[in-house]
């Protein structure tokens, strides 16, 4: 990529990919903005992808958000700590999920402690 000419093109899904902060993957292939967003990945991690671990790892996502995305609670058990355990008998899926609230006061907590 030289500095104002052509971007590479996303090996994922072809866009303009690169630029200064661009999320790298295995041999150094820059992947474009939407692809990265999608990409819910430790970058210490990501930096070992190749292309086609990328692609298995979009197409894992897509289909477990349709799978989210159809689940209907059939109960729902509420444990301490404002954990919610929810399940779809019907689809037999489950899920655990933690309130926002209590993450909004952990993540207070954390910065109120810290010394600078």
């Amino acid at each position: 990529m030289s500095l104002f000419g052509e971007k590479p093109a996303c090996p994922v899904c072809g866009s303009p990919a690169g630029g200064l902060l661009a999320v790298k993957i295995k041999g150094g292939v820059a992947l474009c903005k939407e692809c990265s967003y999608k990409v819910r990945m430790d970058k210490s991690m990501l930096s070992l992808q190749s292309v086609d671990e990328i692609k298995k790892h979009l197409s894992y996502r897509e289909d477990n958000l349709r799978k989210f995305n159809s689940f209907t609670p059939s109960s729902e058990i509420k444990t301490s700590y404002s954990h919610v355990f929810k399940v779809d008998k019907s689809q037999k899926l489950w899920y655990s999920s933690i309130k926002a609230d209590v993450i909004a006061i952990q993540t207070n907590k954390k910065t109120s402690s810290a010394r600078w």
